[in-house]
């Protein structure tokens, strides 16, 4: 197989839209529509914004507002490229990695095909059509091809209205506009075009199955496709020989071949198992699989894949005591404590280009699970070789966001292409650990059971495609019961579900809202924080950084194109809370925010933590700005870390020594890992206004598991700054607590900042 890359200098084409069709480039210059250079990979808001068509900087002020006036346009890439003289008699395919949306492809003026999804791979066979190789790619209108589809009344009610624009489409939820992303329809090539000489023989797949796990061996399934030609079936000579390796464990299987898809048995002794982050290696296998006709080898492809076992252990209800919903591998409970990830960027063309620093970031926090949010794109295999190597466990919804999508027969072909082309791509990566149908699409008023693509299509995909992992049909999951209850208005669901997404009313981050929650695991909660003025200042008119007040650039930047102000007044609104006034400074403005931010998000964290074993992990929203904007993330666009990052990268360790709220005279202090190494040690806590020792001692905390080592006397009255220092297994942390309750001196937590900041 060879593979040659045609990415790099394309022309585009554009118009509003028009009657005529034009299938080659004669007919596109012959027909006067504008035309300017373009990149592929890209989306076409960045070409014109190369061309000075549009602002160089999308990203500033109002700029972004601008790409609106393109929606009901149309789009023609074209280029020429030569075939290798070694392609002569081989099979051939133009393979596109995702466009963004509808598109019809032409090459050398025939028609070859078209697509409908924006996420997924499209693959035309093009051996007949090769000659001078002129290939045109046609993208219609989103907005105007989304007209065309029947939409029932049941989808319609069960969405606000902008929603139904995207009810009965394959495109990221947040191009229409979103509280974390502007409203940016985007089509364009967006991954990568490939022209494959394909060869007489191939393996076009191997998936690698873990069947069973013990301390001496583990059995791994390896399930190969191939593509032989019809002589070498007849020879009946062919052999697969699967080769893995990880380290010093190797293991090779060659298994006779008796049809097209062949399953290799591997007993692997001693086995490399993988590990999330925290508790123990994430060893991963690098395997090679050949297809052979005695000693010559027809065809090679690489793979990766982890040995391990996951299960989710879930219950439908919870009530604070009783319920679960944890992660296990390897049969063991894992804390999952890590981050939703939104995508990289508005145009996700540019999301391969952030990979290396944001990845960076996702390890750095000490994240062990991060959350592929359905309202944006699945990642490319990139990201999750990255996450397989590092330890971090990927909960991967499919996309689809808070709507009812069409249950029509064409919405739900689409998506059994669309999941089965998704499970069949991703599914070696050990990190994967948990798919999901949907973001929230089962809170709204609708019953969720009703929708066919999460309670029939879906998990069938997924049983008979990847049975090697659990899923869950929405996030949050509610079941016939759970709405049956709240219909009744028995119940509220927010108070019932054993997974939920905390949100409320964002008002202090200890209210009764947040401190009482009783879902076993949270897969979203957040809180504002505001970038510095420096940050500010490059995606902010200078005549627009300060006031805050009526200020439609800070509204844009807050929300989608709406300019909406709710977000900067709930802001403003959680800094009086916090320090029981609004400053009047814009640097005082944002410190306090970011302050407020870093102790609402390190409240969350702790606040599941301390109630362990019944809670059992926490997905906070989120780590990174897909736009700049003042948000919830903790770093922002440009890279820029807020307060709250280094509070969540010290919480986020796999040993830490927390202070609780004061119950019955006094704070508990616990000692918390999550980790399969025991922890001994000793730790002081002292008071950072006087230095007196308010406890210390000497601990030893059991693996995976809290246990008290201390504890304080003081009352709820009491403001106070407490410092927490401790060494375990040659291990130096520390941790603060924040005592009593608002409003705290803005001047004497500045003061304190240092100290807080400080490692020892």
């Amino acid at each position: 197989m060879n593979r040659i890359d045609l990415n790099g200098e394309w022309t585009l084409y554009y118009s509003k839209k028009q009657q005529g069709i034009y299938t080659t480039v004669a007919e596109l210059e012959a027909s006067g529509i504008e035309s300017l250079p373009a990149v592929v990979p890209g989306n076409v808001h960045l070409d014109l914004s190369r061309a000075g068509i549009l602002p160089a900087d999308l990203m500033f002020g109002l700029n972004i507002i601008e790409v609106r006036q393109y929606e009901y346009h149309e789009w023609w890439y074209a280029r020429s490229f030569d075939l290798p003289e070694s392609a002569a008699g081989s099979r051939i395919t133009l393979d596109f990695g995702a466009v963004d949306c509808f598109a019809v492809y032409y090459l050398n003026g025939v028609r070859i095909g078209e697509s409908d999804n924006a996420f997924i791979e499209h693959s035309f066979e093009v051996t007949p059509h090769c000659g001078r190789n002129e290939l045109v790619v046609h993208l219609l209108p989103t907005l105007l091809e989304s007209y065309k589809y029947p939409r029932h009344v049941w989808s319609m009610i069960h969405a606000d209205d902008f929603r139904h624009e995207f009810q009965c489409l394959r495109v990221p939820a947040h191009t229409f506009g979103w509280d974390i992303m502007p409203r940016c329809i985007t089509p364009g090539i967006w991954r990568d075009v490939t022209l494959t000489v394909h060869g007489e023989s191939e393996i076009t797949d191997a998936y690698f199955y873990t069947n069973s796990i013990n301390e001496k061996e583990a059995w791994v399934i390896a399930c190969v496709h191939i593509n032989a030609s019809d002589r070498h079936y007849m020879t009946g000579k062919l052999q697969i020989e699967v080769e893995a390796r990880c380290g010093d464990s190797q293991k090779t299987k060659r298994t006779k071949v008796y049809s097209n898809a062949i399953t290799a048995h591997l007993m692997i002794p001693n086995p490399k198992v993988w590990w999330p982050k925290g508790y123990g290696e994430p060893n991963v296998y690098d395997a090679t699989v050949r297809l052979t006709d005695g000693e010559n080898v027809l065809a090679e492809r690489e793979f990766s894949f982890g040995i391990r076992t996951v299960e989710l252990e879930r219950t439908d209800t919870c009530d604070g005591v009783n319920g679960r919903f944890c992660i296990r591998v390897n049969n063991t409970d894992i804390f999952a404590c890590g981050t939703n990830w939104v995508g990289l960027n508005a145009f996700h063309s540019l999301d391969k280009s952030r990979y290396a620093e944001s990845l960076a970031l996702l390890d750095d926090s000490g994240s062990n699970i991060v959350r592929i949010w359905g309202g944006a794109v699945y990642e490319d295999h990139e990201f999750y070789d990255f996450c397989d190597r590092h330890g971090i466990m990927v909960w991967q919804d499919f996309m689809m966001a808070c709507t009812f999508y069409s249950q029509e027969d064409f919405f739900m072909d689409a998506m059994r292409r669309e999941a089965r082309a998704v499970v069949k791509k991703l599914r070696n990566h050990p990190s994967i650990v948990l798919w999901s149908g949907d973001n929230e699409c089962d809170s709204l008023e609708a019953r969720p059971s009703d929708n066919r693509i999460t309670r029939e299509l879906l998990p069938e995909i997924i049983k008979y495609d990847d049975p090697s992992r659990p899923f869950l049909p929405s996030s949050p999951y509610i079941s016939d019961t759970v709405y049956e209850a709240t219909k009744s208005r028995k119940l509220r669901f927010v108070d019932t579900v054993s997974e939920n997404h905390i949100w409320g009313p964002r008002d202090y981050y200890k209210a009764p809202f947040y401190a009482n929650a009783t879902a076993c695991f949270i897969s979203e909660t957040g809180y504002h924080g505001c970038p510095d003025m420096k940050t500010l200042e490059k995606y902010i008119s200078p005549e627009c950084l300060w006031p805050h007040t009526d200020n439609r650039e800070w509204f844009l930047h807050s929300t989608d194109n709406g300019c909406r102000r709710y977000r900067i007044e709930m802001m403003t609104k959680q800094i009086k809370q916090v320090f029981g006034f609004i400053p009047d400074d814009p640097d005082d403005y944002a410190l306090a925010s970011q302050i407020s931010q870093a102790e609402a998000y390190k409240f969350f964290i702790e606040r599941m933590k301390l109630n362990r074993p019944y809670a059992s992990g926490i997905i906070w929203w989120n780590l990174l700005d897909a736009w700049p904007q003042l948000s919830d993330a903790v770093v922002g666009y440009y890279f820029d870390r807020k307060l709250a990052y280094d509070y969540i990268k010290r919480l986020q360790k796999e040993f830490v020594i927390m202070i609780a709220d004061p119950k019955s005279w006094g704070s508990r202090v616990i000692g918390c890992n999550t980790s399969n190494t025991d922890y001994k040690g000793s730790y002081t806590v002292r008071d950072a206004d006087s230095g007196n020792i308010l406890a210390s001692g000497e601990f030893e905390v059991k693996a995976n598991r809290n246990a008290d080592i201390g504890f304080i006397e003081h009352f709820y009255s009491e403001k106070g700054l407490y410092l927490i220092e401790w060494e375990a297994n040659g291990q130096k942390g520390t941790n603060h607590y924040l005592a009593g309750y608002p409003a705290y001196d803005l001047e004497w937590y500045k003061s304190h900042l240092p100290e807080i900041q400080s490692e020892v």
